[in-house]
């Protein structure tokens, strides 16, 4: 993006976010439709109609395709956002890297979206997105199976952000790190339940976000 005025770059960077919230917006859809179609498929194979079946899942795969290729979308355009001098010092560019980064998990890009969480965690300590960084980073850990890894993660939030809309939720992911540790060790269960009595402690005193 070669932007020459201060104006000018001001009016870029908004319209930027504005074309990437669009996309997303289109991803949001595109899940939502993807997601509609579960029911139908199991009521069609449970009734034995497997034409139906396979035509409602060739659908699904089509929204879902769309779904990624909004994502992919919004992430050559934050992406050209956190990557352009021009905007280095912009005052949303924490917000920017953040999306950036999820999107970039969204779609398996796990190399750069870890570069993007460590640039946000590095550049913005003070950053109101550090917190949701981790979350999303340990996410992505947990749903690979990397417990461990995501343990490290949601426990940074539990021990650092204890005002953070998303503390409860990381007690909550703890807790099944504890009792669910796949392989990675034995399960336990006294930590993994002490886990889920502080998460509903945590939902009962507001910590649990929207």
């Amino acid at each position: 993006l070669h932007v020459r005025s201060r104006r000018q770059r001001q009016m870029c960077i908004r319209d930027s976010f504005r074309l990437a919230d669009h996309y997303l917006d289109k991803k949001a859809y595109f899940d939502l439709q993807a997601g509609t179609l579960y029911e139908k498929i199991y009521q069609a194979e449970d009734s034995g109609k497997k034409a139906e079946a396979k035509q409602l899942k060739q659908r699904q795969k089509k929204f879902e395709k769309l779904s990624k290729d909004a994502s992919a979308d919004a992430v050559k355009i934050y992406g050209a956002l956190v990557t352009s001098k021009a905007f280095a010092k912009y005052k949303r560019m924490d917000e920017a890297i953040y999306f950036y980064a999820f999107e970039l998990g969204q779609l398996k890009r796990e190399a750069e979206m870890q570069e993007a969480y460590l640039r946000l965690i590095r550049e913005y300590p003070t950053s109101k997105y550090i917190p949701n960084a981790y979350l999303s980073f340990a996410d992505y850990k947990f749903g690979n199976k990397q417990i461990p890894d995501a343990l490290k993660l949601y426990q940074k939030i539990v021990d650092g952000y204890p005002d953070s809309p998303v503390f409860a939720y990381a007690l909550y992911k703890i807790a099944w790190c504890h009792l669910n540790p796949i392989g990675t060790a034995e399960p336990d269960y006294r930590a993994s339940l002490d886990y889920f009595v502080r998460t509903v402690k945590a939902t009962l005193s507001g910590k649990a976000g929207s």
